[in-house]
């Protein structure tokens, strides 16, 4: 019993001390410099522009950029969850700014009575000034990103 667990030991100890690999979906983190000049108000989290880029910050530093939606303003949180593009790909973030769904959409709009709508495939053109989705197939997610049967 005591070589089992000094082998368990050993393990968790070796497991923890090598170096994690940082996922692309890791938020960002402000400094306690930068942190300190901003006015939360109240507010657990706030939208901040970041040398011309809009992030959402929560008072411990913790920030992730929000897509900006098709009317050219900064994606709002539509039933606790916001979009966000990493490498082209469409995913969505909560309050508490985790990462819900990963970015494996190329298009989704934004959830609504707890569905959204996504795109795998599709892509974007510009027709007469309007931006336009060509192709690709559209499917139905739930907030855990199941897909829904219609």
């Amino acid at each position: 019993m005591k070589f089992f667990l000094l082998f368990l030991f050993i393990l968790m100890v070796g497991c923890s001390s090598t170096p994690q690999k940082k996922s692309i979906y890791s938020p960002s983190y402000l400094n306690k410099d930068k942190l300190k000049q901003l006015n939360f108000n109240h507010k657990n989290l706030i939208l901040v522009p970041i040398h011309g880029v809009w992030y959402y910050v929560r008072r411990d530093g913790k920030m992730m950029q929000p897509i900006i939606t098709e009317k050219g303003e900064v994606e709002r949180f539509h039933e606790g969850l916001a979009r966000m593009r990493i490498h082209g790909k469409i995913g969505f973030f909560d309050k508490n700014l985790d990462l819900v769904l990963p970015p494996l959409y190329d298009f989704a709009f934004p959830f609504h009575e707890g569905m959204a709508d996504v795109c795998i495939g599709c892509r974007e053109v510009q027709e007469d000034g309007y931006r336009l989705l060509e192709g690709g197939k559209w499917k139905r997610i739930n907030r855990q990103g199941l897909l829904i049967e219609e």
